[in-house]
């Protein structure tokens, strides 16, 4: 069983207050929480991204997991 990374909790606890408990975020969300352009987010190295149809969502758990 894998251990959660140190920061896990607190991030994911500021992504709720932030954007509400929603399970996933819309790329442009990310985008403007990260001050980032889309291309970027979408070629970064790990980022928990999956494309529905012509969409990107981004899973909440998923990118608290990946700020940490």
């Amino acid at each position: 069983m894998s251990r959660e990374k140190e920061h896990y909790r607190e991030n994911l606890a500021m992504l709720y207050e932030k954007f509400g408990q929603k399970d996933f975020l819309m790329l442009d969300e990310v985008c403007a929480f990260l001050r980032c352009d889309r291309r970027t987010v979408i070629k970064a190295e790990g980022f928990p991204i999956k494309k529905l149809c012509s969409t990107y969502r981004i899973p909440i758990t998923g990118f608290a997991r990946w700020l940490s």
